[in-house]
């Protein structure tokens, strides 16, 4: 016996928003032991005007990594703004170009991600993000992919596992195991 319910998505709840979001900025706190983080008024429209294709999972994930990476008590619109595919984000996007063996033509692709002007250092990671600039050809591996993002995020963060692996959606656990491996292998600095 099983009653079905239709619960309508995200974007056509945006009545919701406010109240998930402070929802789920109290869950981090209390986890953290600290007082809720609170989003400024442009944060909230930002949030609100964004479609949510990810539903309720993608505002949780964001919510989560805004309280977690910003220091300050209020977040701001300009801590979102790259996490989101938004025309106002889609003004700083770039695109990445990832070049195929075998004669293929190259397929572009975009990521959201602040220009290369706007990077931090010589490490290529974008300003705020976290994320370096990735260009990519020839002989080139996903996992060689992976690695140099995981290096340049773990750079950007000062070596903090925590906010690394909170950045880019995994756990501390598996950025460890995944150090671990590489320094094996001698991929990577001992150091990190």
């Amino acid at each position: 016996n099983v009653l079905p319910l239709a619960m309508p998505p995200l974007r056509q709840r945006r009545e919701d928003i406010g109240e998930l979001i402070e929802h789920f900025l109290q869950q981090v706190a209390a986890r953290e032991g600290k007082e809720p983080k609170t989003l400024d008024p442009a944060a909230l429209t930002l949030m609100r005007n964004y479609p949510w294709p990810g539903n309720v999972r993608e505002l949780q994930n964001i919510c989560e990594r805004a309280a977690v990476l910003t220091e300050a008590d209020v977040i701001e619109s300009s801590l979102l703004e790259p996490w989101l595919n938004t025309p106002l984000a889609g003004a700083s996007r770039r695109n990445i170009v990832i070049e195929a063996k075998g004669g293929v033509a190259p397929m572009p692709m975009e990521l959201d991600a602040p220009d290369a002007s706007d990077a931090a250092g010589s490490d290529g990671a974008a300003s705020g993000s976290g994320i370096p600039e990735i260009v990519c050809g020839g002989d080139v591996t996903l996992d060689v992919i992976e690695r140099d993002t995981i290096v340049a995020t773990l750079h950007h963060f000062n070596g903090h596992r925590q906010k690394t692996a909170k950045a880019l959606g995994i756990g501390v656990r598996t950025l460890g195991l995944k150090l671990k491996k590489w320094k094996e292998l001698e991929l990577v600095d001992a150091s990190l």
